[in-house]
């Protein structure tokens, strides 16, 4: 269990510091054009290190964290 959770914190650090704006573009634009049989969650990135599902879960929870981050923001009155 605490391997799984070690590898967790360090998935999402990957996703939410290190991947930039371009290459997040560029995952969705590989699954969106993806021709090879059925997309599947276990479909692996090599460079990132993650597959697909892993990739998205931590693409989801990062911005809804960053969404609630920008919500709390704005009610004290600074800009996101």
């Amino acid at each position: 269990m605490e391997r799984s959770w070690k590898k967790s914190l360090i998935q999402f650090h990957v996703v939410s510091k290190r991947v930039s704006v371009r290459q997040r573009r560029t995952i969705f634009n590989a699954i969106r054009s993806f021709k090879g049989g059925v997309l599947t969650a276990d479909l692996f990135f090599p460079h990132f290190g993650m597959t697909l599902g892993e990739y998205c879960t931590w693409h989801i929870l990062n911005e809804f964290s960053r969404k609630k981050r920008c919500t709390t923001a704005t009610r004290h009155g600074k800009n996101c």
